[in-house]
């Protein structure tokens, strides 16, 4: 009796793990009809309203034709600039806030433009991010959406830092200029920036101030040591073979004054190059062809009245079944 026992919880044990395989194997097989009906009834669903979904996209066309036809065209063009004080993230956010003033007075004032007239040529204005994709130090395209700074760890850092872009959309190239003063007014009037600048300048005459300190000390030390050098050789040649004296070791100061020099020269000319708290570095660029093809109004406008049309059809198919269960619910 006591030997049957094992052998009585093997069997339990394999026919308790034979019907796991088979309610798995049950629930694959229901799982792969499921989306075979569904595959199904959507196949034969769209074959019998073809006619129908031709027609939407056919509307669609019409649409985007239309808007293609009477909304204006628009440009866009690009401003490059450096952050010479602060991150470049803090100069796009104050930018950006720029969008949102999307009444044309506000937008007058803050750009400082002639007139609200000229505001009515500005569509949109957003600071982005330039994104390094080949790791390679060299901006290879501009972030318009700015997803690569909210995106994960590995796309963050290939964001650009110390670089940002002014990205303008507008209807004619004649607000750009007024678009580029307005900005640059703007940054360089900000209280808090203007203080980050006014450190900026304390520190690098701080440093220019240490440099040359230290510059001028390694030239008195270079002469005191050369003419030590020169009263020991005369000693040394008049008390003849018989005295010996310790020779120091020649110091090499030319290499050293060069390189503190080349730093010194290095700050002046920040100062003098790039006195502001952004620098620009390239213009906006001369505007080409249109935004806005037939294609661009085409793909949002088809795929917006397609879908649609397919959740009105699906609606009104089984519109008897949506008032049954309306009234089964009352």
């Amino acid at each position: 009796m006591e030997e049957k026992a094992p052998l009585q919880n093997n069997n339990n044990q394999e026919i308790d793990l034979w019907d796991v395989f088979k309610k798995l194997g049950a629930w694959i097989r229901q799982t792969v009809e499921w989306f075979y009906d569904v595959f199904l009834f959507a196949f034969v669903f769209l074959i019998r309203k073809s006619l129908w979904l031709v027609g939407f996209i056919i509307l669609g066309c019409v649409l985007a034709f239309f808007m293609h036809k009477t909304m204006k065209p628009y440009y866009n063009s690009n401003m490059q600039l450096r952050a010479n004080v602060m991150d470049n993230a803090f100069f796009v956010n104050m930018i950006n806030d720029l969008s949102g003033a999307r009444d044309l007075d506000a937008l007058t004032q803050k750009l400082n433009l002639p007139d609200t007239s000229m505001a009515k040529d500005i569509l949109s204005i957003t600071a982005c991010f330039g994104v390094d994709l080949n790791k390679d130090g060299i901006v290879d395209m501009v972030d318009i959406t700015n997803k690569y700074i909210r995106g994960d760890s590995a796309k963050a850092s290939q964001v650009v830092p110390g670089y940002f872009y002014i990205n303008a959309s507008v209807y004619s190239d004649k607000v750009l200029p007024y678009i580029k003063k307005g900005i640059m007014n703007i940054i360089e009037n900000n209280v808090y920036v203007k203080r980050y600048n006014d450190d900026r300048f304390v520190r690098v005459n701080e440093a220019v101030a240490t440099l040359t300190t230290q510059i001028n000390l390694l030239d008195s030390l270079q002469k005191v040591d050369y003419f030590d050098r020169e009263r020991r050789q005369s000693i040394k040649a008049g008390a003849g073979p018989l005295m010996v004296l310790s020779e120091k070791d020649q110091k090499l100061y030319h290499a050293d004054i060069l390189t503190l020099t080349e730093q010194r020269r290095a700050l002046e000319s920040s100062l003098i190059l790039d006195p502001n708290p952004v620098t620009l570095v390239k213009d906006f660029s001369e505007m080409q062809s249109p935004v806005k093809s037939f294609v661009s109004y085409a793909k949002p406008i088809v795929s917006t009245v397609l879908l649609a049309g397919l959740a009105f059809l699906i609606i009104w198919d089984n519109r008897k079944k949506i008032f049954q269960l309306i009234n089964e619910k009352r």
